[in-house]
């Protein structure tokens, strides 16, 4: 089998300060996703149901099987079970059970979906003087000259992209990697797989084909998708400009750029185009425009993928929901899509209908749907509460002063949201939409 060579080696320091592990095999289970890095921090705790397995290059995972690496697996004593019909009336829980009927997907038509909730308005609780209201967020009571805060706009000790054009408010820091580093690891595992889009595999097998990140950040998904098909030939694309080739076990070849103002690739260069989590940087006017972007540099009959978060909360508790109104009226206030995931379909059908007279369109259309437990029903769910932490954590600049209460305030609440979260048994909703690329080379 043909590993890694020498840009493993040369990937060690790195991935040994992003993962605080020695230990080679560790360090890799962890940026492939099998290992936890929440609960295996330091370098010390060794997880104790890492089985030494190598798997032959074309061995065939079973649908349903927790994911299985180059170098080994890790069991968490369920199966996961991802959504594959569009008929599906309940949020799909990766514990192969429902997580409630309070807030039922309904699907329509090829592959749409909407939310329907039956989360009650109007709930309200008194915090220390605070007044939590679960009402939407038009109705809150927020601080709108804080709502454009810009991190050039005062000091803070974070850093940040600053990028002519950029609409990202994240930051790009060691403290962001890391969160972004968590996020990889559930979403590997809520999906069970780091390639959605079923039809790719086969792809990914054949010699030369050509795989773009788009929003790659550090590389993390395409190492993980190069452990298990590496014989293509990996591509990123990101705003940030800490981007280091020798960092990566893919070899992948980075470039600068953003996707809002164009990609610097040619046309039809790419057989798979992925692009996830990066609803937070793409207003809602340009989201067709960005579909459009990823349509020109695929080549016909290539596949793209997309995967997007709905900043919503079911079964949330006040505090949450407080949190995610607050957080979803920023984004409304910069022109950013708060419900990108449930809205994906949406673009794509608008894309379609832009682009038809051109001989462009995007065809067998997929959307799947996976759920994800905010800090309860075991590691996966530990995830994603610490990852929520981190999010919130990265907005202490300014929301904060968008909700008019004191740094202090602030902390307290995000660590009482995690043990509220885990009380109501809260949980979120990813969305993929993948798509097939038909170009008609008569027009």
């Amino acid at each position: 089998m043909v590993l890694i060579g020498n840009s493993f080696a040369r990937t060690t320091d790195y991935w040994k300060k992003r993962t605080g592990h020695t230990d080679v095999l560790v360090q890799l289970l962890i940026v492939l996703g099998d290992i936890d890095p929440v609960r295996n921090v330091g370098g010390k705790q060794r997880h104790d149901s890492v089985e030494r397995k190598i798997l032959e290059e074309n061995e065939e995972r079973e649908e349903g099987e927790m994911i299985w690496n180059l170098f080994g697996r890790i069991g968490l004593g369920w199966n996961l079970n991802v959504d594959r019909s569009l008929d599906h009336q309940t949020p799909i829980c990766h514990m192969g059970q429902q997580l409630s009927k309070r807030a039922p997907v309904s699907f329509r038509g090829s592959g749409s979906f909407s939310f329907v909730s039956s989360l009650s308005a109007g709930l309200e609780a008194v915090d220390n003087g605070l007044r939590i209201s679960s009402v939407s967020s038009g109705q809150l009571s927020l601080k709108e000259d804080a709502m454009n805060w810009h991190p050039m706009s005062e000091a803070t000790d974070r850093e940040y992209n600053c990028v002519e054009g950029s609409h990202y408010f994240l930051p790009n820091d060691d403290e962001e990697k890391d969160r972004l580093f968590t996020q990889h690891y559930f979403l590997g595992q809520l999906w069970g797989t780091h390639v959605i889009c079923e039809p790719v595999r086969e792809l990914l097998s054949r010699p030369g084909s050509k795989v773009l990140d788009v929003g790659c950040a550090d590389g993390v998904w395409m190492d993980a998708v190069f452990a298990r098909y590496p014989k293509a030939e990996y591509h990123g694309v990101d705003i940030a400009e800490s981007m280091d080739e020798g960092h990566t076990l893919s070899s992948a070849k980075y470039e600068f750029g953003n996707v809002l103002e164009g990609l610097p690739y040619l046309d039809s260069t790419f057989d798979y185009v992925h692009q996830r989590m990066i609803f937070t940087g793409v207003p809602k006017a340009k989201w067709v425009a960005v579909i459009d972007e990823l349509v020109r540099v695929a080549k016909p009959g290539a596949w793209i993928e997309l995967v997007e978060l709905d900043m919503k909360t079911y079964n949330a508790g006040p505090i949450d929901k407080m949190f995610a109104d607050a957080v979803s009226a920023v984004m409304e206030k910069r022109g950013l899509d708060s419900i990108a995931g449930s809205n994906l379909m949406s673009y794509v059908s608008q894309f379609n209908a832009i682009s038809n007279d051109s001989g462009i369109q995007l065809t067998n259309v997929t959307t799947k749907v996976v759920s994800s437990p905010k800090g309860w029903n075991g590691q996966v769910g530990d995830a994603v509460i610490k990852d929520y932490e981190q999010f919130l954590i990265s907005l202490r600049p300014f929301l904060p002063h968008v909700l008019g209460i004191s740094l202090e305030r602030y902390d307290e609440l995000v660590s009482e949201n995690s043990r509220e979260c885990a009380e109501c048994k809260s949980f979120g909703n990813f969305t993929c939409v993948y798509a097939q690329v038909f170009k008609d080379s008569s027009l």
